[in-house]
């Protein structure tokens, strides 16, 4: 996310996840990068969400990590960021 700050991503977080439990979704929410790559090793998902600038570890390295683990669930990266850089 562009960065929202703390508060923001949470707000963020918890919209998200009200719209897609409303939808009739089970949704678990992440607070950081280390608790999400913890939570998609540990269960099965249908779809990951993660945000690129998430705290403690961020998207890209929670997105490598399940890729090297072979963790082959769906991911969509969600960010507000203005401008994505492509290596």
């Amino acid at each position: 996310m562009a960065h929202f700050g703390d508060r923001g991503r949470k707000e963020t977080a918890a919209f998200l996840a009200k719209g897609l439990r409303e939808a009739d979704f089970a949704v678990d929410v992440a607070p950081d990068g280390e608790t999400g790559l913890e939570q998609a090793r540990a269960s099965k998902f249908d779809l990951l969400i993660v945000d690129i600038m998430l705290p403690h570890k961020d998207g890209w390295d929670v997105v490598t990590e399940l890729r090297r683990d072979e963790v082959r669930t769906p991911i969509l990266f969600l960010t507000a960021r203005d401008s994505v850089a492509i290596a």
